[in-house]
């Protein structure tokens, strides 16, 4: 698999586990739940934005030029 990838996919995931820590301590402090779910796009994009800064930001691929197609990524099977 590409590094490239590889990373990406880590980089990916992590987001994913901090949004979904975010949303369930949201939820549990008593925030509406609908309150929540208008809040998780900007908090992803909060977090894509921070990924890009404190890591390489070619892998936090939201506002990086270099993403990854799908093509590019059957060929690195």
């Amino acid at each position: 698999m590409n590094p490239s990838i590889k990373s990406q996919a880590v980089d990916q995931a992590g987001k994913s586990v901090v949004a979904s820590a975010i949303s369930y301590l949201l939820i549990k402090w008593g925030m509406d739940a609908e309150l929540v779910i208008i809040l998780m796009p900007a908090i992803v994009v909060l977090l894509a934005f921070i990924s890009s800064k404190i890591g390489d930001p070619t892998i936090a691929s939201f506002f990086s030029g270099n993403v990854v197609t799908e093509t590019e990524a059957s060929d690195s099977v």
